[in-house]
């Protein structure tokens, strides 16, 4: 007498066990157990539907794949209207989630404004879109949600923080330190301004009457605050950073425009110009093209 292998096909007792299991889960359980039967029955059909063909050159391969299909299409029906009935317990959990999430959303917002108001800066706008001075802070919903800080109306990226109050307050306050680190001389940056905007126009060989790059001025004026050090050996140690950001930040600051009798000009950008970071700069609300000086005799 040979002992074999337990056998594979259910028993009245296994079936029993299957039913009373599936009974104490979870319809979230449940429902995955129904969605990952019908990924294998959709895959099962894909693969029986390639095997068709011409019964006359294939018939036995053409009648398993026919089977197959056949058999695969009952059980997506099948299964199909089990999964219908999630709507009952997914709809309730949806709302109960939306609900929760809400009040989350309101919590972060409130412990953000009373975190930001010692500093002077008031939180304006609605969630998930936020701004704070120069700054817009976005809350980004995902399975793990973040908080965005960005220069202006998203025009420049500053940090990813957790959705933290106290954490983002840290990362404001680092991007205010970098845009404004102290108090603007207008008469100074001016000068500066057009000591660089002199000099991309004879690197470039730009006439009198031609408008100058912003970008061209920016990176003038990156390389004019460089010390003597750097410019003799340019090395990446010695390097003093400008960002952009910064640059822009300070022309929104600017309360005069004249200097030595020569005032300060920006023109706007062009749609198409306003397409590539490298062709404008936003400034206080603007997309600006050019800057430049012209004489003016009241100054």
């Amino acid at each position: 007498m040979s002992v074999g292998r337990p056998s594979d096909e259910a028993t009245p007792e296994r079936n029993s066990a299957s039913k009373a299991g599936d009974a104490k889960a979870s319809p979230a359980a449940m429902t995955l157990k129904a969605a990952k039967q019908l990924e294998k029955a959709v895959a099962g059909l894909i693969e029986a539907l390639g095997n068709a063909g011409d019964p006359h050159d294939r018939p036995f391969q053409v009648l398993g794949a026919t089977q197959g299909a056949l058999s695969s299409l009952k059980q997506i029906g099948e299964l199909a209207t089990a999964l219908g009935s999630a709507n009952e317990w997914l709809k309730p959990l949806d709302a109960e989630a939306r609900g929760v999430a809400e009040r989350s959303r309101v919590i972060f917002a409130g412990e953000l404004a009373e975190a930001l108001e010692p500093l002077g800066l008031r939180l304006q706008g609605r969630l998930p879109t936020l701004e704070v001075g120069p700054f817009t802070i976005e809350l980004v919903e995902a399975d793990r949600p973040e908080v965005r800080l960005y220069y202006g109306p998203k025009i420049e990226l500053f940090e990813t923080i957790p959705v933290d109050a106290a954490l983002v307050l840290k990362a404001v306050q680092r991007a205010r330190e970098l845009i404004e680190p102290g108090p603007l001389n207008d008469q100074a940056f001016l000068a500066e301004l057009h000591a660089a905007w002199r000099t991309a126009m004879a690197r470039r060989a730009y006439g009198p009457a031609d408008k100058v790059p912003i970008a061209d001025v920016y990176a003038e004026l990156v390389f004019g605050r460089q010390s003597a050090a750097f410019r003799a050996a340019p090395q990446r140690s010695g390097f003093i950073a400008v960002p952009r950001v910064s640059f822009a930040h300070d022309l929104g600051r600017l309360r005069h425009h004249l200097w030595q009798g020569k005032e300060l000009v920006l023109t706007v950008a062009t749609r198409d110009q306003t397409k590539k970071a490298a062709d404008h700069l936003w400034v206080a609300g603007t997309h600006y093209a050019y800057l430049g000086f012209r004489e003016n005799e009241r100054g």
